[in-house]
């Protein structure tokens, strides 16, 4: 992208430049970004400001597009980079086809060389973790990685291809401090050399076994930050008669989470498809023993977010006598059939609620912000509550209910409270 003209902008240019940088960083850090058309001011801008958007997430819908996306742009500008997120799909033949070609081309160079001791398959895929790591080593500061999901129509690469990439991202970014996986086939043992990782997103299944986990999270002194989600949607489909494939594991349990270091924030995705599991009432992770495992981070602790489609009745149970003792700052509940009357043991030091109530449950609705507003001076710190109600879909009903969560939000504003109303967010979605 080149500049329209040369002549500086007279009043923007006299600002200082740190309140300059500021405004670019805001402009362009959004995704997408609407305020690509700054850089066609003059060259004084474009050169200030290109690059803050190298400091958006950059995502890549496959490992050949990062690969063409590297050679494309100047080496100056990939320092600026902190946050990217790669799809990574299976070899296409042609790949396969050039490493039988190569092989080939040995074998009648030289007869006497001994036949190659991997598959064709393995080979090329070798060599495609080898381009994406010099693909890679050109953008040295990134802090933030995610692995993302294939989507349904797209070829998923093979277990030893997954973890090889995992092995890589820890070879060339010993130093991230977030990391994101989608994925689930793939070992987590890699990840031991990610020392000085802080924050970690991840499917509780994996081809790794509980006792593994465990060891890796051990390992990992400096995490603070956990959030897991599962089980996966196509679990199922590994259980299938014939089916060879890396069999995936539950590979966090209780026993993991009470064996690591002292958690400030931890956010569990309890989410299954309910069309194809008729055991949903049933939570996997938050079983009865979750907060008994919790215990043991409550003097740290500060965020925790819970999300389920199962009814998991004794652990909220465990939940109330968790909070009347902890020192949660932030809380976030999402299940069915939850007991709003939990409220009156939220802990004093809460700053943030968000719970999700459905939308035909107006009575519950009404016992929760009558319950704020009676210990609203308790709750001093108390400054922001969410309320998701999923979408009213009939179309009298949702204007009626729209006046009706106004009210409530205006109750809580009267105490002080920002009062949010989320209708059209689906609580019970895994991430990625």
């Amino acid at each position: 992208m080149s500049p329209s003209s040369t002549r500086p902008t007279s009043l923007f240019t006299r600002i200082p430049l740190e309140i300059r940088q500021q405004v670019y960083e805001e402009v362009l850090s959004e995704t997408p970004c609407k305020g690509v058309h700054l850089l066609r001011v003059c060259i004084q801008i474009y050169s200030e400001a290109q690059q803050y958007l190298f400091r958006r997430p950059l995502i890549f819908r496959s490992q050949n597009e990062l690969l063409r996306w590297v050679d494309f742009v100047d080496q100056e500008y990939l320092r600026h980079v902190t946050t990217t997120q790669l799809r990574l799909l299976d070899l296409g033949p042609d790949e396969v086809v050039r490493t039988l070609g190569r092989r080939l081309r040995l074998a009648r160079v030289d007869s006497r060389s001994n036949s190659p001791t991997t598959s064709p398959y393995a080979e090329a895929c070798d060599r495609q973790i080898q381009e994406i790591e010099y693909a890679l080593e050109k953008v040295p500061n990134v802090h933030d990685f995610t692995i993302l999901q294939q989507r349904s129509s797209e070829p998923g690469p093979c277990q030893y291809m997954q973890t090889s990439f995992l092995y890589l991202i820890g070879r060339i970014y010993p130093h991230l401090r977030t990391l994101t996986i989608f994925v689930t086939k793939m070992s987590l043992t890699p990840l031991e050399s990610l020392q000085n990782l802080r924050s970690l997103r991840f499917c509780g299944w994996s081809t790794s076994t509980p006792s593994e986990t465990s060891r890796v999270l051990q390992k990992l002194t400096r995490l603070v930050d956990i959030e897991v989600f599962g089980p996966p949607l196509d679990l199922e489909f590994d259980q299938r008669p014939g089916y060879t494939g890396p069999l995936r594991v539950q590979s966090l349990t209780t026993e993991s989470l009470k064996n690591i270091h002292q958690l400030k924030s931890l956010a569990i995705w309890d989410i299954r498809d309910e069309f194809f599991d008729d055991a949903s009432d049933d939570a996997v992770f938050l079983n009865d023993d979750i907060f008994d495992v919790l215990s043991t981070h409550q003097s740290s602790l500060r965020t925790l977010k819970l999300s389920t489609t199962g009814r998991p009745w004794n652990a909220f149970q465990k939940l109330s006598a968790f909070l009347a003792t902890s020192a949660l700052m932030h809380l976030e509940c999402s299940w069915r059939s939850v007991d709003v009357r939990f409220v009156g043991i939220l802990p004093r030091s809460l700053t943030t609620l968000s719970i999700f109530v459905p939308s035909f449950e107006k009575a519950k609705i009404d016992l929760l912000v009558d319950k704020i507003v009676e210990r609203r001076s308790e709750l001093a710190l108390l400054s922001q509550v969410t309320i998701r109600t999923g979408p009213a879909y009939q179309t009298k009903f949702e204007a009626k209910f729209e006046e009706y969560m106004a009210r409530m939000c205006q109750r809580l504003k009267d105490e002080g409270i920002l009062g949010i109303w989320e209708g059209d967010s689906n609580p019970f979605g895994q991430p990625g």
